[in-house]
């Protein structure tokens, strides 16, 4: 096998990796959603919080909290990362489902 071929092999398996671990990460969202939770929540929205990478590089992310009474909730809370180069405002639906129901 060549090094090229070697090379798309492993790619092709970091893929399929990234894709299996997200379909776990979503699976108790999943659970969530298809109990019909009531929301309990408001939600609270930090806008273009810069988070520095190991390189240096800065990112704007846009951070969704639980509220109540207009005040975030304190509290662990699980987490849904996305990243996408094609701008934060497509997430806003589902933020606006999720988030809610903590």
């Amino acid at each position: 096998m060549s090094a090229f071929n070697g090379r798309k092999l492993g790619r092709a398996l970091a893929s399929v990796l990234c894709c299996a671990s997200v379909l776990l990460a979503f699976a108790p969202l999943r659970a969530v959603a298809q109990n019909g939770d009531e929301a309990k929540y408001q939600v609270i929205v930090e806008r273009n919080v810069m988070i520095t990478m190991r390189d240096g590089v800065k990112l704007a992310c846009d951070i969704y909290h639980p509220a109540a009474n207009g005040k975030a909730v304190d509290g662990k809370w699980p987490v849904i990362l996305e990243r996408t180069p094609y701008g934060k405002e497509s997430v806003e639906s589902w933020t606006r489902y999720f988030v809610p129901r903590g």
